[in-house]
């Protein structure tokens, strides 16, 4: 069944498959966005109404009689188009505009001071909001800030130990100093054995000697004193 109306691309396709059969030219046509200049400049000079369907703009034989009357008009740029627009009436059926229709481009001075005052409002309201918005965004971000170096800090510094922690660490530390001078007395009972036995020998009598037991312990601590300290250093700086 043919079609009887179009929207303004397939009504620009149709246009343009007239004028190919016309004039046995397969190149001639014209773009949708010229045939919606023309019809728009028709109702802005109150010369031809579009019908509308929910809106959008419907066009029919009437318009396409129109369209094609335009464009061979149009060929060659043969004739301007004030002057084709003029002779449309003269030529061609137009339809007539319905009373209430207002144009695409025609808003009453009421109404544009309306809206001009609207949008001062409404600009002004925002203003103000985005005033109150920015001033509470910087004091969250300078909390933030705040906040992000106090964590940092926090984060640097050891945590505090508790009560338990503190005591295991005593009991830890305990441990640790007791090993450490069973290894010291260890190490100076190997370093006494080393020496010589004039050294750690004492007689007894005229053909016996023992070990000077007084003197290998004075011997022990010493040794023991002189490294204790260093040892316990160099240990709990490794924790």
């Amino acid at each position: 069944m043919e079609k009887d109306w179009w929207q303004i691309t397939e009504f620009a396709e149709e246009i343009s498959k007239t004028l190919q059969e016309k004039f046995n030219d397969p190149k001639a046509g014209v773009h949708y966005n010229t045939v919606d200049k023309w019809f728009k400049a028709l109702e802005a000079k109150r010369i031809h109404y579009i019908h509308r369907a929910a809106g959008e703009k419907v066009y029919d034989k009437q318009d396409l009689y129109i369209g094609c009357f335009i464009a061979e008009a149009r060929r060659d740029n043969r004739y301007r188009l004030d002057v084709i627009y003029e002779n449309i009436p003269k030529n061609l059926e137009v339809r007539p505009f319905p009373e209430e229709f207002k144009d695409e481009t025609s808003v009453s001075l009421d109404e544009s001071l309306i809206q001009r005052r609207i949008m001062d409002g409404l600009n002004k309201y925002l203003a103000q909001e985005f005033s109150v918005y920015e001033e509470k965004m910087q004091l969250q971000i300078n909390k933030m800030v705040s906040e992000g170096v106090r964590n940092s800090v926090e984060q640097l510094l050891p945590a505090p130990l508790s009560k338990e922690e503190e005591r295991a660490k005593r009991m830890d530390d305990a441990i640790t100093r007791m090993r450490i001078e069973m290894q010291l007395e260890d190490l100076a009972i190997q370093a006494w054995e080393k020496l010589p036995d004039s050294e750690r020998m004492k007689k007894v009598g005229f053909f016996r000697k023992e070990e000077d037991l007084a003197k290998r312990d004075t011997f022990i601590r010493s040794f023991k004193k002189e490294n204790l300290n260093k040892v316990l250093e160099e240990a709990f700086s490794l924790e």
